[in-house]
């Protein structure tokens, strides 16, 4: 991973994290609606995943009530 997929996974991760908590939902409660893991949410969200597909950006997107 080079800095700047590192920085632009940083960056969707905080901004998931923040939009999670501000509509009350646990991780495991936003995995359930995306289709996804939980894991692999909590990996978005530190950072570590840094190239989510698309459909899962925009899975998650669709959950939160924001556009991509």
């Amino acid at each position: 991973m080079n800095k700047s997929d590192s920085t632009q996974a940083s960056v969707i991760g905080q901004n998931v994290s923040v939009l999670r908590r501000s509509r009350g939902l646990s991780q495991e409660e936003l995995a359930e609606r995306v289709g996804c893991s939980r894991s692999q949410l909590a990996r978005l969200e530190s950072g570590v995943s840094c190239r989510p597909s698309y459909q899962i950006v925009a899975d998650i997107a669709r959950a939160l009530g924001v556009t991509t």
